[in-house]
């Protein structure tokens, strides 16, 4: 046997056990249109659109076989709350999370104009603000949120940032890098949550809270890589 030949069904093998492993999906990605209700996501690997109505969107993403999320995010003319990412259902902004658990982890959250990341919690009701931006150009803008196992980087008008937290787990846990948050100060998620598990809601708080909603998002595409 030739040795190109060789070469070849050693790559064509290595191909395949790569393929069996499940190291890692094929990219997936999808539009979710919040003005006329409608989003091409059924059937992609990773992505569920839990709710969506009135405007207004919530999405899991199951994140075992993916090491990044991103959002692009078309606005109109926004107004209250517009988008609020977090690591568990429990999320509703500013921090922590509600009912029965207050140890719930990182999120960050746009109100307004303004965009705000939060700490996981050190302790019931010890949440740092690790960001606070103010000035977000969002009108007719698109901005876009990358978010990976404690790592999360935000692409707006005029505003830039990336943030990473390796040694003290203090953002999102997403598989078992950070071994579900429980980094040098930060919390591990809450008992039964979903380690793989991002939630991501649009024109409104992950919650549902009826006191945190607002408008302006007009669609968003996510991809999963």
């Amino acid at each position: 046997m030739r040795m190109k030949n060789v070469i070849l069904i050693l790559v064509m093998v290595g191909w395949s056990i790569l393929a069996l492993s499940g190291v890692s999906e094929a990219g997936v990605s999808c539009t979710i249109n919040l003005q006329n209700g409608t989003h091409n996501c059924a059937g992609k690997p990773g992505v569920t659109v839990v709710a969506l109505a009135n405007k207004k969107a919530l999405v899991k993403l199951d994140m075992s076989k993916y090491t990044e999320a991103c959002f692009k995010i078309k606005y109109k003319n926004p107004s209250g709350w517009t988008v609020n990412i977090g690591d568990v259902i429990q999320n509703d902004g500013h921090g922590g999370g509600s009912g029965a658990n207050p140890l719930s982890v990182a999120e960050m959250q746009i109100v307004g104009n303004r965009l705000s990341v939060f700490s996981s919690a050190f302790g019931p009701g010890k949440v740092d603000k690790i960001l606070d931006h103010p000035k977000l150009n969002l009108k007719g803008k698109t901005i876009k949120v990358c978010v990976k196992d404690q790592f999360l980087s935000i692409d707006a008008p005029k505003f830039s940032t990336i943030l990473q937290t390796p040694n003290f787990a203090t953002l999102y846990s997403l598989g078992t890098k950070s071994n579900a948050g429980a980094g040098t100060l930060g919390a591990p998620k809450p008992s039964g949550g979903d380690n793989n598990g991002l939630f991501a809601a649009f024109n409104r708080v992950i919650t549902g809270r009826g006191d945190r909603v607002g408008a302006g998002v007009m669609k968003v595409s996510i991809s999963l890589n």
